[in-house]
């Protein structure tokens, strides 16, 4: 029970400033900004980057990297490929496509530099479980597999950036 008029006055005072508060963090809670800070970018936006990257190391360096660029650029057209067939549902040709992306990530394993051998050994074992589960018939995430996507195009863009382990023979 309120006895005084002054008890009055300080719950009314504290109630319109927790009032304040309150509708101030609901203001800032409510922005798109307040939930997507610290987040991660999402599974497109880091395929788009990659894709970026590659696109940018293959025209840069394709002269220098000539083991490496065409196949790069053949991996990357033949990994979007198989994005778009998951996310059609067209899960026969995307075995097909996922297959061919192996032969061609396989391709490039004698033009890779000593310290790209392991990171390339967990790609492609990752690629393999990709192909043996979509085999199974088990359903795959298209997040899965544009992160691997996006990892790998990332990887080949790296791979770009440093010298040839052997010289090329003309």
């Amino acid at each position: 029970m309120i006895k005084h008029k002054g008890d009055l006055i300080q719950l009314i005072g504290t109630i319109t400033v927790f009032s304040l508060i309150l509708a101030t963090f609901a203001h800032v809670a409510m922005t798109p900004e307040y939930w997507d800070r610290g987040q991660p970018p999402s599974v497109d936006t880091l395929y788009k980057n990659a894709k970026q990257r590659l696109a940018l190391q293959i025209q840069e360096r394709s002269e220098q990297r000539s083991d490496l660029a065409p196949q790069a650029a053949v991996i990357d057209k033949v990994l979007e490929k198989a994005n778009m067939q998951l996310k059609n549902g067209n899960i026969p040709a995307l075995i097909t496509t996922l297959e061919e992306a192996r032969d061609n990530f396989v391709s490039i394993e004698t033009s890779l530099s000593i310290g790209s051998r392991a990171p390339y050994g967990e790609l492609a074992g990752q690629l393999r479980h990709i192909i043996g589960e979509v085999q199974k018939g088990k359903k795959t995430n298209p997040n899965a597999l544009g992160l691997w996507s996006s990892r790998t195009i990332s990887f080949l863009a790296r791979e770009l950036e440093v010298a040839s382990p052997i010289k090329p023979i003309k």
